[in-house]
């Protein structure tokens, strides 16, 4: 990181001098500036510009640079806390890679290894225009749909469950009620039986 920072901050010295540079090629008055120093080489010198054309074309040459290197410094750091190969090998769909590259046109080589490729056959046969977001609603559709399947299902166990012990509960009622039923005729047939008999001990 802080190298990176070290040529952030030269490139940005360089882009001044060569400006500098630039307007005394134009007017040629006094010396000509300085080229500052490079920390990771200090016995590299930048190359002075030969024209003012040449000058402004290398600023806006270093002006790209340092654009792309404001990236990479910004990248570094939203990533510090994530582990981009882990992501890249475990959690992340491998044909979103091979799409992705076959789209934008870069070699998948960039960014999956010789293991990784040979890892993930299968994947590097997509098109460029798959979307895992298809997919994955397929998939999302199928299992909602089963698990809406086994809920009703399960309602349909528990009311026919239900309905077996309603059953159940008024068969017994039934049975218990016939019983009843049953001992007061036993108990009237007893009853009469005692006053007849009574009757004919009276009589005797």
């Amino acid at each position: 990181m802080q190298k990176l920072n070290d040529k952030m901050d030269f490139m940005k010295k360089e882009k001044k001098w060569v400006r500098e540079y630039g307007k005394w090629l134009k007017n040629k008055e006094g010396n000509a500036p300085k080229p500052p120093k490079n920390p990771d080489n200090p016995d590299s010198v930048p190359k002075a510009p030969a024209s003012v054309q040449s000058a402004e074309k290398k600023v806006k040459t270093l002006e790209a640079r340092i654009k792309k290197l404001k990236i990479q410094l910004e990248m570094k750091e939203d990533n510090k806390t994530v582990a981009l190969g882990t992501a890249k090998l475990n959690y992340m769909d491998p044909r979103i890679t091979a799409a992705w590259c076959k789209k934008v046109g870069l070699g998948i080589e960039k960014v999956f290894p010789k293991t990784l490729r040979l890892k993930f056959p299968w994947a590097l046969d997509v098109d460029a225009d798959w979307r895992f977001l298809e997919t994955g609603k397929r998939k999302l559709s199928s299992t909602t749909n089963s698990k809406k399947r086994k809920a009703e299902e399960k309602e349909e166990e528990e009311e026919e469950e239900e309905e077996e012990e309603e059953e159940e509960e008024e068969e017994e009622e039934e049975d218990v009620q016939n019983a009843s039923t049953s001992t007061k005729k036993k108990a009237r047939r007893s009853s009469s039986t005692s006053s007849s008999r009574g009757r004919a001990k009276k009589r005797a």
